[in-house]
């Protein structure tokens, strides 16, 4: 699919892109400018939800063996579980340096 990007105000390109799987071998490839965030988001998790197959079956977990449970030190792995159900209470999308 091509797209024709048309500059915003003041010459502003779109910076956000929605990356979720379209079952096609690609994205959904919205754009929008960063003022647009919350938008952005909102898509994001519309689109995901929408999804929700695509993105189980491009999921790294289920192609790659290094996601594999066996494979990772159960203290950090319980520890990464506990940061990650911190990050969804707090409506975050990134960890912190001292929770890695």
């Amino acid at each position: 699919m091509s797209r024709i990007i048309l500059p915003g105000l003041h010459g502003e390109e779109p910076s956000l892109v929605c990356r979720v799987p379209d079952g096609k071998g690609g994205v959904c490839g919205k754009l929008f400018y960063e003022r647009e965030r919350l938008a952005w988001q909102q898509h994001v998790g519309r689109c995901a939800r929408s999804h929700e197959a695509e993105i189980r079956a491009e999921s790294l977990k289920g192609r790659m063996p290094i996601f594999d449970d066996d494979s990772w030190d159960p203290e950090y792995a319980a520890h990464m579980r506990k940061v990650g159900e911190r990050m969804i209470r707090e409506g975050r999308l990134e960890t912190k340096p001292n929770e890695t």
